[in-house]
Protein backbone atom coordinates (compact mmCIF):
# COMPACT_ATOMS: atom_id res chain seq x y z
CA UNK A 1 0.00 0.00 0.00
CA UNK A 2 2.83 2.40 0.83
CA UNK A 3 4.48 1.60 -2.49
CA UNK A 4 1.22 2.32 -4.32
CA UNK A 5 0.82 5.66 -2.51
CA UNK A 6 4.42 6.62 -3.29
CA UNK A 7 4.08 5.81 -6.98
CA UNK A 8 0.68 7.51 -7.33
CA UNK A 9 2.08 10.70 -5.79
CA UNK A 10 5.12 10.65 -8.09
CA UNK A 11 3.03 10.03 -11.21
CA UNK A 12 0.54 12.72 -10.21
CA UNK A 13 3.30 15.24 -9.54
CA UNK A 14 4.69 14.96 -13.07
CA UNK A 15 1.39 16.40 -14.33
CA UNK A 16 1.34 19.39 -11.99
CA UNK A 17 2.86 21.73 -14.58
CA UNK A 18 -0.24 21.13 -16.74
CA UNK A 19 -2.99 21.39 -14.12
CA UNK A 20 -3.95 20.15 -10.66
CA UNK A 21 -7.00 18.40 -12.19
CA UNK A 22 -4.83 16.33 -14.53
CA UNK A 23 -2.39 15.61 -11.70
CA UNK A 24 -5.20 14.29 -9.46
CA UNK A 25 -6.62 12.15 -12.27
CA UNK A 26 -3.19 10.68 -13.03
CA UNK A 27 -2.61 9.83 -9.36
CA UNK A 28 -6.03 8.13 -9.03
CA UNK A 29 -5.49 6.16 -12.25
CA UNK A 30 -2.09 4.98 -11.09
CA UNK A 31 -3.47 3.87 -7.72
CA UNK A 32 -6.16 1.89 -9.59
CA UNK A 33 -3.53 0.19 -11.75
CA UNK A 34 -1.85 -0.96 -8.55
CA UNK A 35 -5.03 -2.39 -7.03
CA UNK A 36 -6.48 0.54 -5.07
CA UNK A 37 -9.59 2.13 -6.60
CA UNK A 38 -11.43 4.83 -4.71
CA UNK A 39 -14.91 3.72 -3.69
CA UNK A 40 -14.43 0.10 -4.73
CA UNK A 41 -14.44 -2.70 -2.14
CA UNK A 42 -14.22 -0.13 0.63
CA UNK A 43 -10.98 1.42 -0.61
CA UNK A 44 -10.40 5.14 -0.23
CA UNK A 45 -7.88 7.07 -2.33
CA UNK A 46 -7.63 10.78 -1.50
CA UNK A 47 -5.57 13.24 -3.55
CA UNK A 48 -4.80 16.77 -2.37
CA UNK A 49 -3.17 19.38 -4.61
CA UNK A 50 -2.09 22.10 -4.17
CA UNK A 51 -0.80 20.58 -0.94
CA UNK A 52 -0.12 22.88 2.00
CA UNK A 53 -0.73 25.82 -0.30
CA UNK A 54 2.05 24.83 -2.71
CA UNK A 55 1.11 24.11 -6.31
CA UNK A 56 4.23 22.01 -6.91
CA UNK A 57 3.22 19.45 -4.26
CA UNK A 58 0.67 16.64 -4.23
CA UNK A 59 -0.48 14.33 -1.41
CA UNK A 60 -1.94 10.84 -1.89
CA UNK A 61 -3.53 8.86 0.95
CA UNK A 62 -4.76 5.29 0.49
CA UNK A 63 -6.93 3.56 3.08
CA UNK A 64 -8.34 0.02 3.18
CA UNK A 65 -10.22 -2.05 5.74
CA UNK A 66 -8.35 -5.34 6.27
CA UNK A 67 -9.39 -8.43 8.26
CA UNK A 68 -6.97 -9.31 11.04
CA UNK A 69 -6.11 -12.87 12.00
CA UNK A 70 -5.28 -13.04 15.72
CA UNK A 71 -7.14 -9.85 16.72
CA UNK A 72 -10.45 -11.48 15.81
CA UNK A 73 -10.15 -13.15 19.22
CA UNK A 74 -10.56 -9.69 20.78
CA UNK A 75 -13.55 -8.80 18.65
CA UNK A 76 -11.84 -6.87 15.86
CA UNK A 77 -13.63 -7.72 12.62
CA UNK A 78 -11.57 -5.27 10.53
CA UNK A 79 -8.86 -2.65 10.91
CA UNK A 80 -8.34 0.43 8.75
CA UNK A 81 -4.82 0.54 7.34
CA UNK A 82 -3.56 3.63 5.55
CA UNK A 83 -0.49 4.85 3.69
CA UNK A 84 0.40 8.42 2.72
CA UNK A 85 2.92 10.06 0.39
CA UNK A 86 3.74 13.62 -0.67
CA UNK A 87 5.71 14.34 -3.85
CA UNK A 88 7.04 17.54 -5.38
CA UNK A 89 7.80 18.35 -8.99
CA UNK A 90 8.99 21.67 -10.28
CA UNK A 91 7.41 22.99 -13.43
CA UNK A 92 9.22 22.56 -16.72
CA UNK A 93 12.50 24.45 -16.68
CA UNK A 94 12.41 27.55 -18.86
CA UNK A 95 15.27 29.55 -20.26
CA UNK A 96 12.77 32.31 -21.07
CA UNK A 97 9.21 32.54 -19.71
CA UNK A 98 6.61 35.29 -20.18
CA UNK A 99 3.55 35.11 -17.95
CA UNK A 100 1.39 37.80 -19.58
CA UNK A 101 -1.97 36.55 -20.86
CA UNK A 102 -2.70 39.76 -22.80
CA UNK A 103 -3.54 38.48 -26.28
CA UNK A 104 -4.41 41.82 -27.87
CA UNK A 105 -3.06 42.43 -31.36
CA UNK A 106 0.28 44.19 -31.29
CA UNK A 107 1.06 43.14 -27.73
CA UNK A 108 3.85 40.56 -27.60
CA UNK A 109 4.71 38.74 -24.40
CA UNK A 110 7.95 37.51 -26.00
CA UNK A 111 9.59 39.54 -28.76
CA UNK A 112 12.85 38.48 -30.40
CA UNK A 113 13.51 41.68 -32.35
CA UNK A 114 17.27 41.32 -32.03
CA UNK A 115 19.64 39.19 -34.06
CA UNK A 116 22.10 36.38 -33.50
CA UNK A 117 20.55 35.29 -30.20
CA UNK A 118 21.35 31.82 -28.87
CA UNK A 119 19.29 30.22 -26.08
CA UNK A 120 19.96 26.75 -24.63
CA UNK A 121 19.45 24.77 -21.44
CA UNK A 122 15.67 25.21 -21.25
CA UNK A 123 12.48 25.92 -23.15
CA UNK A 124 10.90 29.24 -24.18
CA UNK A 125 7.23 29.83 -23.38
CA UNK A 126 4.77 32.70 -23.77
CA UNK A 127 1.35 32.69 -22.11
CA UNK A 128 0.22 35.07 -24.86
CA UNK A 129 1.83 36.09 -28.18
CA UNK A 130 5.27 34.97 -29.39
CA UNK A 131 7.02 37.09 -32.03
CA UNK A 132 10.35 36.54 -33.82
CA UNK A 133 10.87 39.35 -36.36
CA UNK A 134 14.66 39.26 -36.01
CA UNK A 135 17.15 36.93 -37.69
CA UNK A 136 19.57 34.17 -36.70
CA UNK A 137 17.81 33.35 -33.44
CA UNK A 138 18.59 29.82 -32.27
CA UNK A 139 16.45 28.20 -29.57
CA UNK A 140 17.80 24.76 -28.63
CA UNK A 141 14.73 23.79 -26.60
CA UNK A 142 11.01 23.78 -27.30
CA UNK A 143 9.19 27.01 -28.10
CA UNK A 144 5.52 27.37 -27.15
CA UNK A 145 2.83 30.03 -27.00
CA UNK A 146 -0.86 30.38 -26.10
CA UNK A 147 -2.42 33.03 -28.33
CA UNK A 148 -0.53 33.58 -31.56
CA UNK A 149 2.95 33.35 -33.09
CA UNK A 150 4.71 35.41 -35.74
CA UNK A 151 8.06 34.09 -36.98
CA UNK A 152 8.76 36.51 -39.82
CA UNK A 153 12.53 36.80 -39.46
CA UNK A 154 15.07 34.74 -41.37
CA UNK A 155 17.35 31.84 -40.41
CA UNK A 156 15.62 31.25 -37.06
CA UNK A 157 15.74 27.72 -35.66
CA UNK A 158 13.91 25.93 -32.83
CA UNK A 159 14.44 22.64 -31.04
CA UNK A 160 10.72 22.17 -31.63
CA UNK A 161 7.77 24.45 -32.32
CA UNK A 162 6.70 27.13 -31.86
CA UNK A 163 3.73 25.08 -30.66
CA UNK A 164 0.35 26.27 -29.38
CA UNK A 165 -0.28 25.08 -25.83
CA UNK A 166 -2.13 25.97 -22.62
CA UNK A 167 -1.31 28.65 -20.06
CA UNK A 168 1.56 27.58 -17.80
CA UNK A 169 2.15 28.78 -14.23
CA UNK A 170 5.19 30.86 -13.29
CA UNK A 171 8.09 28.43 -12.76
CA UNK A 172 9.33 30.41 -9.77
CA UNK A 173 7.50 32.56 -7.25
CA UNK A 174 9.31 34.94 -4.91
CA UNK A 175 8.14 37.75 -2.63
CA UNK A 176 10.16 40.73 -1.41
CA UNK A 177 9.90 39.25 2.08
CA UNK A 178 11.96 36.28 0.88
CA UNK A 179 15.05 38.51 0.80
CA UNK A 180 16.74 40.07 3.83
CA UNK A 181 18.36 43.34 2.75
CA UNK A 182 22.06 43.97 3.30
CA UNK A 183 21.90 47.50 1.84
CA UNK A 184 18.68 49.53 1.73
CA UNK A 185 17.62 52.69 -0.10
CA UNK A 186 14.20 54.33 0.64
CA UNK A 187 14.18 55.71 -2.91
CA UNK A 188 16.53 55.42 -5.89
CA UNK A 189 19.87 53.64 -5.57
CA UNK A 190 22.64 54.98 -7.81
CA UNK A 191 25.29 52.37 -7.19
CA UNK A 192 27.91 54.33 -9.11
CA UNK A 193 28.22 56.68 -6.15
CA UNK A 194 30.78 56.11 -3.39
CA UNK A 195 29.38 54.00 -0.58
CA UNK A 196 29.74 51.10 1.82
CA UNK A 197 28.60 48.68 -0.89
CA UNK A 198 31.92 49.04 -2.75
CA UNK A 199 35.19 47.43 -1.73
CA UNK A 200 37.34 50.27 -0.35
CA UNK A 201 34.17 52.39 -0.34
CA UNK A 202 34.90 53.44 -3.93
CA UNK A 203 33.47 52.51 -7.35
CA UNK A 204 37.03 52.62 -8.66
CA UNK A 205 37.53 49.22 -7.00
CA UNK A 206 34.95 47.84 -9.47
CA UNK A 207 33.97 45.20 -6.88
CA UNK A 208 30.54 45.27 -5.22
CA UNK A 209 30.42 43.78 -1.73
CA UNK A 210 28.34 40.59 -1.31
CA UNK A 211 24.74 41.12 -0.28
CA UNK A 212 21.13 41.91 -1.13
CA UNK A 213 20.67 45.44 -2.49
CA UNK A 214 17.12 46.72 -1.84
CA UNK A 215 15.45 49.91 -3.06
CA UNK A 216 11.92 51.21 -3.33
CA UNK A 217 12.90 53.20 -6.42
CA UNK A 218 15.31 52.73 -9.29
CA UNK A 219 18.52 50.68 -9.02
CA UNK A 220 21.10 51.84 -11.58
CA UNK A 221 24.62 50.67 -12.30
CA UNK A 222 26.88 51.43 -15.26
CA UNK A 223 30.54 51.08 -16.10
CA UNK A 224 32.93 48.35 -17.12
CA UNK A 225 34.57 45.30 -15.56
CA UNK A 226 32.34 45.44 -12.46
CA UNK A 227 32.04 42.23 -10.47
CA UNK A 228 30.06 41.16 -7.43
CA UNK A 229 28.13 38.47 -5.60
CA UNK A 230 24.83 40.38 -5.42
CA UNK A 231 21.04 40.25 -5.55
CA UNK A 232 19.16 43.41 -6.60
CA UNK A 233 15.59 43.74 -5.25
CA UNK A 234 13.37 46.72 -6.03
CA UNK A 235 9.79 47.84 -6.53
CA UNK A 236 11.12 50.31 -9.08
CA UNK A 237 13.22 49.92 -12.21
CA UNK A 238 16.51 48.04 -12.48
CA UNK A 239 18.77 49.64 -15.11
CA UNK A 240 22.16 48.03 -15.69
CA UNK A 241 24.42 49.06 -18.55
CA UNK A 242 28.08 48.54 -19.18
CA UNK A 243 30.68 46.17 -20.49
CA UNK A 244 32.25 43.01 -19.14
CA UNK A 245 30.17 42.77 -15.96
CA UNK A 246 30.77 39.63 -13.90
CA UNK A 247 27.75 39.35 -11.58
CA UNK A 248 26.60 36.24 -9.73
CA UNK A 249 23.55 35.86 -7.44
CA UNK A 250 23.93 36.25 -3.69
CA UNK A 251 20.53 34.86 -2.57
CA UNK A 252 18.21 32.12 -3.87
CA UNK A 253 19.90 32.09 -7.30
CA UNK A 254 18.26 35.46 -8.04
CA UNK A 255 20.36 38.24 -9.57
CA UNK A 256 17.59 40.75 -10.35
CA UNK A 257 14.08 40.96 -8.88
CA UNK A 258 11.72 43.82 -9.67
CA UNK A 259 8.07 43.98 -8.64
CA UNK A 260 7.54 47.00 -10.93
CA UNK A 261 4.65 46.57 -13.39
CA UNK A 262 6.02 48.78 -16.15
CA UNK A 263 7.39 47.98 -19.59
CA UNK A 264 10.87 48.87 -18.34
CA UNK A 265 10.93 47.03 -15.02
CA UNK A 266 14.35 45.58 -15.86
CA UNK A 267 16.64 47.03 -18.55
CA UNK A 268 19.92 45.29 -19.38
CA UNK A 269 22.26 46.85 -21.90
CA UNK A 270 25.92 46.24 -22.44
CA UNK A 271 28.56 44.19 -24.15
CA UNK A 272 30.59 41.19 -23.12
CA UNK A 273 30.57 39.94 -19.58
CA UNK A 274 29.12 37.04 -17.66
CA UNK A 275 25.78 37.37 -15.84
CA UNK A 276 24.40 34.53 -13.74
CA UNK A 277 21.14 33.79 -11.89
CA UNK A 278 17.45 34.47 -12.38
CA UNK A 279 16.26 37.77 -13.82
CA UNK A 280 12.74 37.99 -12.37
CA UNK A 281 10.02 40.59 -13.03
CA UNK A 282 6.65 38.87 -12.49
CA UNK A 283 4.60 42.05 -13.04
CA UNK A 284 6.62 43.94 -15.62
CA UNK A 285 8.92 43.59 -18.62
CA UNK A 286 12.56 42.66 -19.01
CA UNK A 287 14.40 44.12 -21.99
CA UNK A 288 17.82 42.96 -23.15
CA UNK A 289 19.38 45.41 -25.55
CA UNK A 290 23.07 44.64 -25.20
CA UNK A 291 25.44 43.38 -27.84
CA UNK A 292 28.90 42.01 -28.28
CA UNK A 293 28.95 38.42 -27.07
CA UNK A 294 27.17 38.94 -23.77
CA UNK A 295 26.78 35.65 -21.88
CA UNK A 296 23.85 35.16 -19.52
CA UNK A 297 23.72 32.02 -17.39
CA UNK A 298 20.30 31.55 -15.82
CA UNK A 299 16.65 32.03 -16.70
CA UNK A 300 14.67 35.12 -17.63
CA UNK A 301 11.25 35.03 -15.98
CA UNK A 302 8.93 38.01 -16.43
CA UNK A 303 5.49 39.21 -17.42
CA UNK A 304 6.98 40.19 -20.81
CA UNK A 305 10.43 39.70 -22.35
CA UNK A 306 11.97 41.66 -25.24
CA UNK A 307 15.29 40.97 -26.99
CA UNK A 308 16.34 44.02 -28.98
CA UNK A 309 20.10 43.45 -28.82
CA UNK A 310 22.43 41.23 -30.80
CA UNK A 311 25.04 38.55 -30.17
CA UNK A 312 23.44 37.40 -26.93
CA UNK A 313 23.96 33.94 -25.45
CA UNK A 314 21.62 32.62 -22.76
CA UNK A 315 22.35 29.30 -21.08
CA UNK A 316 19.68 28.39 -18.54
CA UNK A 317 20.79 26.52 -15.44
CA UNK A 318 19.36 23.06 -14.87
CA UNK A 319 18.55 22.03 -18.41
CA UNK A 320 15.42 19.99 -19.00
CA UNK A 321 12.87 19.05 -16.35
CA UNK A 322 13.53 18.68 -12.68
CA UNK A 323 12.66 15.19 -11.55
CA UNK A 324 9.80 14.39 -9.23
CA UNK A 325 10.72 13.13 -5.80
CA UNK A 326 9.05 12.16 -2.55
CA UNK A 327 9.32 14.56 0.38
CA UNK A 328 7.01 12.85 2.90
Amino acid sequence: MQGAADLAALVGSTNLSDSSTLASAAALANATSNGYTHGVAGDSVAVVTPYNGEAAKIEVTIERAVKPYFLKVFGFGSINVSARAVAIHQAKHYAVYAGSTDCRSGVNAIDFSGSNISISGGDVHSNARFKVPGSDTSLAGAASYVCETDVSGSRNTFGSGPTATSIKPFPITFQRSDFSCTYTWPGDADLNQEGDWWVDHSPSSKILKPGVYCATGKISLSGSDISGDVTFVTSGITDLSGSNFALIPYRKDVLLFSTNNGDDAVKLAGSGGNWQGYRYAPNGSIELSGSGNQSIKGSIIANKVTFSGSDLSIIADGAGRRIAHLIE
